[in-house]
């Protein structure tokens, strides 16, 4: 072999080891929030960007005047990562504007070992306003023995009863129905989420538009 071709079969050997890692996903649905979340004293908007069939990742973007923020979840590829975002995020197609910023790995379970935590989960109907208000809390035990616990998060799923409108898919509607055994139909829609503290609202999400897409969102890092 000669000393070109040696050199040439090291540089591609070089830039095919040196190449950056890429994500391919598929969204199918989008959702649109007004949010207000009282920690930060944010009030904007909140877009879920997931896919009706594989719950593993989902894109979240936070926006208003002053504030704008990308984020990817991903545990199917255990990565969680950042986007620039300098516009204002208005369609499906500008996922293709965002420029990857950052990313790390995720493991595990981000409180406590799943063995000592649980969710329950339980539901009220009211015929007068049409709607069911499902609450999931999440509880971790403080002491197993004496079945002492505490709880990690507290949140209400408000579904009102909208005969004949299309219910696009949400992640916990499948969830409430398939597990918990909640009474939901095809025509109970989510049209508000509060995240609680005692009697306190911290974040709170009324849902303006929720429609399907066909998108295939790929970036690189």
């Amino acid at each position: 072999m000669t000393k070109f071709h040696f050199l040439f079969f090291l540089i591609i050997n070089v830039l095919s080891y040196g190449q950056t890692e890429g994500v391919s996903l598929d969204f199918d649905n989008i959702s649109f929030a007004k949010f207000t979340n009282k920690y930060t004293n944010f009030v904007g908007e909140r877009i879920e960007i997931r896919n009706s069939k594989d719950s593993t990742y989902r894109i979240t973007i936070i926006q208003n005047e002053n504030y704008k923020k990308a984020e990817l979840f991903d545990l199917k590829n255990n990565i969680e990562a950042t986007f620039d975002l300098n516009f204002t995020f208005k369609k499906i197609e500008d996922l293709n504007r965002l420029k990857y910023k950052s990313s790390y790995a995720i493991y595990g379970n981000n409180y406590h070992d799943k063995r000592d935590t649980f969710t329950e989960v339980t539901y009220v109907k009211d015929s007068i306003e049409n709607n069911i208000t499902v609450r999931s809390a999440l509880y971790v035990y403080t002491n197993r023995k004496k079945n002492k616990k505490k709880i990690l998060k507290d949140g209400y799923y408000i579904f009102n009863t909208i005969p004949n409108k299309k219910n696009y898919y949400n992640y916990q509607k499948s969830n409430f129905i398939n597990e918990f055994k909640i009474p939901l139909t095809e025509d109970d829609v989510l049209v508000r989420f509060i995240n609680v503290t005692g009697d306190t609202i911290n974040t709170e999400l009324n849902y303006t538009e929720t429609k399907e897409v066909e998108f295939n969102f790929k970036f690189y890092f």
